[in-house]
């Protein structure tokens, strides 16, 4: 069962993007939990006509035959089991309108209806913003798995849609959307997708290119019938390619992040672990995030020196904790085409204290030299007399 302690947990692990801060501050408002199905609320609709800014709507695994409209709403719905609360209905199942940070997640969206009815959608967006999909799985809609329409900063994430007519469709109204991590398998058009949305790590059962250097992206991008994904994945996406393991010599250094790992390399003379993140060429405005743990017999920063994270040659803000036999190095940055170095660098406030030593030493030596210098002047003048 949920408790509000997961529910927040969730809610932050769904939004680690670019939309976040801004549904987080909707959510600290001490959400109000209301559960389907219960006395109060027997349907799911029931729940979201009731429920106020920023509530959650948590709904038991059953089947749920059911046209969900949710208009003028900030909430999250959240099924307890993916596989087991499936919401099944038409025109569109559900329909997003004129809302601000809705979250739907851990579903299964199924359609039912005519052939290729244009309403028979999964998830229709409209005149809404900052919007998260993730963890669904969206199955047989005659029409389109997800369609976005005058619809902006949305994150889909962690989805599967399949046998779909069409996978996923966004107009060219909808701006800065993120489609990152999803499956789209066995859809008539896996997408119809105009410019305006960052799109990558995605796995598309039709794309048939290589992989020739093996960091499990394609090594050209998948181009739908309008749109593409620069960094197709070669494999389905599941959440085991969040930890990745790298061995040197006995030991081994753990990855774990939501960006594509590849050429790591580790340099004992240069006390430094260094990766490639294969990204988008221009930097994307969503964030991902990476953690590095080391064990200590392999490589540790002694009291004199401290861990230096750089993306790019660029210094970044470092998290540092430790456990017994392990450093946890924490950090985040902007998916891209990076290079990462993570080393062991002697601290900067040991630095600067060193450097101080130095100028006292140089400046007591000069002094000694001067009166050394003066001395013999001294000497030399009252002989001279």
């Amino acid at each position: 069962m949920f408790n509000k302690q997961c529910i927040i947990l969730l809610i932050l692990l769904t939004s680690i993007t670019f939309q976040a801060a801004n549904f987080l501050n909707v959510a600290r408002a001490s959400p109000n939990i209301i559960r389907v199905p219960s006395a109060d609320t027997p349907t799911i609709q029931s729940a979201i006509d009731s429920a106020k800014l920023g509530d959650i709507i948590l709904v038991s695994p059953g089947e749920y035959n059911e046209h969900l409209h949710i208009t003028g709403k900030s909430l999250s719905i959240i099924g307890e089991n993916q596989e087991k609360t499936i919401i099944i209905g038409e025109n569109p199942v559900i329909r997003v309108a004129s809302c601000t940070h809705v979250v739907i997640a851990n579903f299964t969206i199924k359609g039912v209806g005519n052939p290729i009815q244009t309403e028979c959608n999964g998830i229709f967006l409209y005149n809404s913003s900052y919007t998260t999909i993730a963890n669904v799985t969206i199955i047989d809609n005659k029409y389109v798995g997800i369609l976005l329409r005058q619809s902006n900063y949305t994150l889909i994430e962690n989805c599967l849609v399949k046998n779909n007519y069409i996978g996923l469709l966004i107009y060219p109204t909808s701006l800065n959307n993120a489609i990152v991590h999803n499956n789209f398998v066995n859809n008539n058009i896996s997408c119809i997708i105009y410019p305006s949305a960052s799109v990558f790590y995605n796995y598309w059962d039709d794309y048939r290119g290589k992989d020739d250097n093996g960091d499990g992206v394609g090594d050209t991008p998948y181009v739908g019938n309008i749109g593409s994904d620069e960094c197709p994945l070669m494999e389905p996406w599941t959440l085991s390619k969040l930890t990745k393991k790298f061995s040197v010599g006995t030991y081994n250094v753990t990855v774990y992040s939501n960006a594509m790992i590849s050429a790591f390399n580790y340099n004992q003379s240069l006390k430094e672990i260094s990766f490639n993140i294969n990204g988008p060429s221009t930097p994307s405005r969503l964030t991902f995030f990476c953690k590095v743990y080391v064990p200590k017999a392999l490589l540790h920063a002694s009291a004199q020196e401290k861990w230096r994270v750089l993306l790019n040659c660029t210094e970044v803000p470092v998290e540092v904790s430790t456990t017994e036999d392990y450093t946890l190095i924490n950090f985040t940055g902007h998916f891209s085409k990076l290079r990462v170095q993570v080393q062991v660098v002697i601290s900067t406030e040991d630095s600067k204290f060193s450097m101080l030593i130095i100028m006292l030493v140089l400046v007591v030596i000069a002094s000694v030299t001067a009166a050394i210098a003066f001395t013999k002047f001294k000497k030399q003048r009252l002989k001279t007399r």
